[in-house]
C-alpha cells in the first residue's frame, strides 16, 4: 500500500460536506501538513507492537521442530569414563590375598538408527506441517494488529473530529444565551427563552465532557497497540485497493486465502502425520552400535584389556501394555479434531467475510445519507435563524436546528470511521492486510531465513533473534 493511499486528508470533503461550522472544528488538526497518517501508524504497529513480535518469537521455537525429527537419522554418540580404588580381600582354604587395585575404564559408543517404524519420516512430515501452520498464524495475527492499529486510530480521528464538533457547539450555544440575554434586557424574548438557552448550553457541556472522555478512552487504546501517543491525525482517502469487487468475490478470496484457514489445514495434515509417527512404535526397528573400550587395572598384575565391536540389533515390540495402542488412538481422535477445527474456521471465516463485506456496504450507504443530512440541516439551520428575526421562530427553534444540525455532522463522521474500518476488514478477510500487501515501508519479516538457518544444524546452542 503506497502512503498516498491513506496520507490525502480529507478537508476539502468535509468543509463541502460539514459547512463553515465543521470545517472551522477540523481545520484545526486534520489540515496540518505535519499530521501522523495511518501509514504511520500501521508502520510503528508493525516495528513496534510486541504481540506481533510474540509471534514471530513462537514461530522460531516452531521451526525447531523439524531439526528435532531430523536428529533421529544421525548418529548418537557418547563416550563414559571411570576410574577409581579398589580393595580386593580373596580368603580361600590355602592362602589369603589382599590387594589394592587402580582400575579405569573408557568406553567409545555410536549407535546409528537405521529403520524406527517410518516414525522419523511421518515426524518430519508433521513438523514441517507445523511450521507451515505456525507462519499462517503468524500472518492471522500481523492482520490482526494491523486491523487493531486501523480501528484504534480511526476511532481517535472519530473522538478528535467529535470533540472539535462538541467544543464549537458549545461556543455558538454560548453565544446564543449572550445574544438572548441582551434581547431579554431589551424586552425582545421571555425569561423562559433565556432558560431554554441555558438549559442547552449545559446539556452542551456535558456532551462536550464525554466527548473528552471517549477521546481519552481511545488515545489509550491507540497508544497500546500502536506503541506512541497519537497526535495530530490526518483522516485516510476513501479509496481502498485490493478489496474484491463483489461479496461473491470476497466469499472465493477468503476461503482460499484466509491465514486462519491456512493455518488449520496444515495443522490437520500435522494430526494425520502424528498418527504415523505413534503408529511406527508398534513396527520392528533396527540400528547399527559399534563401541570401542579400554580398561586397565594397576595391582601387583597389571592388566589391560582392549574391546571393539560392531552390532546390528533389531528389536521387535511385542506388547508395550496398551500404552502405545492408546496414544494411536488419542492421535486419531486429535486429527478428527483439526478437521473439525478447519470446518469451524471455513464457516466463521465466511461469515466474517460477510460480515465486513456488508459493514462496508453499509457505511458507504450511511455516508451519502448523512451528507446529504448535513446540507439540509445547514439549510434549516439558517431558515429558522431568518425566521426567528421576523418573529416566525422562537429560540427553541433554533436551539433545536443547531442540536439537529450537530448530530448529522457526529453521525457522518461516524459513518465515515466506519468505512475505514470494516474496508479493511473485507482486507484481513480475504488475507490481503499484511505489511507486504499494503506495501508499507518496512523490513519485512522474513519466516523463511530463521527457519533454513536451524533446519539442518547439527548443533549450537546460539538462538536467532532471541533477546
Amino acid at each position: 500500500m503506497h502512503p498516498s493511499r491513506y496520507g490525502q486528508p480529507w478537508t476539502g470533503v468535509l468543509a463541502l460536506a460539514f459547512g463553515p461550522l465543521v470545517f472551522g472544528a477540523l481545520s484545526l488538526w486534520s489540515g496540518t501538513a505535519h499530521g501522523q497518517s495511518l501509514v504511520d501508524a500501521l508502520i510503528s504497529a508493525y516495528d513496534t507492537n510486541p504481540t506481533l513480535q510474540a509471534a514471530r518469537a513462537e514461530l522460531r521455537s516452531v521451526n525447531e521442530g523439524v531439526p528435532q525429527a531430523l536428529s533421529n537419522w544421525r548418529p548418537q554418540v557418547t563416550v563414559t569414563a571411570s576410574g577409581g580404588k579398589q580393595y580386593i580381600d580373596q580368603d580361600s582354604s590355602n592362602s589369603r590375598d589382599d590387594e589394592f587395585t587402580t582400575p579405569r575404564e573408557g568406553e567409545l559408543s555410536v549407535i546409528q538408527p537405521l529403520y524406527r517404524g517410518g516414525r522419523t519420516v511421518a515426524a518430519t512430515e508433521a513438523a514441517e506441517n507445523d511450521v507451515q501452520s505456525q507462519r499462517a498464524s503468524l500472518t492471522s495475527v500481523e492482520q490482526g494488529v494491523l486491523l487493531d492499529a486501523v480501528t484504534a486510530y480511526m476511532d481517535v480521528w472519530r473522538d478528535q473530529a467529535v470533540l472539535q464538533l462538541n467544543i464549537n457547539n458549545e461556543r455558538v450555544i454560548q453565544r446564543q444565551l449572550e445574544a438572548t440575554q441582551d434581547r431579554f434586557t431589551v424586552g425582545e424574548v421571555t425569561r423562559t427563552d433565556v432558560a431554554q438557552a441555558e438549559t442547552r448550553l449545559a446539556t452542551a457541556t456535558a456532551e462536550r465532557v464525554a466527548a473528552q472522555g471517549a477521546l481519552t478512552a481511545s488515545q489509550a487504546v491507540y497508544e497500546e497497540v500502536v506503541g506512541q501517543r497519537p497526535g495530530i491525525l490526518q483522516a485516510p482517502a476513501r479509496q481502498f485497493q485490493g478489496l474484491p469487487g463483489t461479496a461473491e468475490d470476497a466469499l472465493e478470496i477468503a476461503t482460499a486465502g484466509n491465514p486462519d484457514i491456512l493455518a488449520s489445514t496444515f495443522a490437520e495434515k500435522a494430526a494425520q502425520e502424528e498418527v504415523r509417527e505413534v503408529t511406527g512404535e508398534l513396527l520392528p526397528s533396527l540400528q547399527l552400535r559399534g563401541t570401542a573400550s579400554a580398561s586397565e587395572e594397576i595391582s601387583q598384575r597389571d592388566a589391560t584389556t582392549k574391546r571393539a565391536r560392531v552390532l546390528v540389533e533389531l528389536t521387535v515390540p511385542i506388547y508395550q501394555q496398551g500404552a502405545v495402542s492408546s496414544r494411536v488412538r488419542e492421535a486419531k481422535q486429535v486429527s478428527s479434531q483439526r478437521r473439525l477445527e478447519l470446518l469451524e474456521d471455513r464457516r466463521r471465516i465466511e461469515q466474517e467475510t460477510v460480515s465486513a463485506w456488508e459493514g462496508l456496504q453499509t457505511a458507504q450507504a450511511q455516508i451519502l445519507s448523512f451528507e446529504s443530512g448535513v446540507r439540509s440541516a445547514e439549510i434549516a439551520l439558517e431558515g429558522v435563524r431568518q425566521e426567528n428575526l421576523v418573529g416566525a421562530r422562537t429560540i427553541l427553534d433554533i436551539l433545536d436546528a443547531e442540536q439537529e444540525l450537530l448530530d448529522a455532522q457526529v453521525n457522518l463522521v461516524g459513518s465515515q470511521r466506519d468505512e475505514v474500518v470494516a474496508a479493511h476488514q473485507v482486507l484481513a478477510a480475504v488475507g490481503r492486510l499484511t505489511a507486504r500487501d499494503l506495501g508499507l515501508a518496512v523490513t519485512l519479516y522474513d519466516p523463511e531465513t530463521d527457519y533454513r538457518r536451524v533446519r539442518n544444524r547439527w548443533f549450537g546452542l546460539e538462538a536467532p533473534n532471541a533477546d
